[in-house]
């Protein structure tokens, strides 16, 4: 079974189904090198400024996006991971550049996600260490005067 999932996923000359899901990485590759020349237009930098939390949903450029690539990111993801499981030789997987180039294109998604969540929830925790320095200087600069 493990040889036949590896077939597929390795050779889109394998099959259909290897054909299809061939198809279906190539267009998550394209989406996602869209995505990235999309976000370097002039006319999406309002994104930069307004601090918009993407993890929510509105009516924006910015959540469209991040749907997209997530769904990307997830797919690339589980396509790596399954062919790591299934691989014949995980000894020259590892070895393999290409399979490397992958794992160096998902980990910037997972870190940035991974800051945005934290940083999120450090500013809606109840008092953070940086509210208490500004309330101790708020307190500090009214007693000077």
């Amino acid at each position: 079974m493990k040889q036949k999932i590896w077939y597929t996923l390795d050779d889109p000359a394998s099959s259909k189904i290897a054909k299809g899901i061939a198809f279906f990485d190539l267009t998550c590759i394209m989406t996602a090198i869209a995505l990235i020349c999309l976000k370097s237009l002039d006319m999406f930098d309002y994104m930069e400024e307004t601090n918009n939390d993407p993890t929510l949903i509105k009516d924006n450029y910015e959540a469209v996006f991040f749907v997209l690539e997530t769904i990307c990111m997830i797919w690339f993801t589980m396509d790596l991971l399954l062919r790591f499981c299934v691989c014949p030789s995980r000894k020259d997987f590892c070895r393999n550049l290409m399979n490397w180039v992958d794992v160096v294109s998902i980990v910037p998604f997972y870190l940035e996600l991974m800051v945005r969540v934290g940083y999120k929830s450090y500013w809606s925790s109840g008092s953070s260490d940086l509210q208490r320095y500004s309330g101790y200087l708020n307190y500090h600069d009214t007693s000077e005067d």
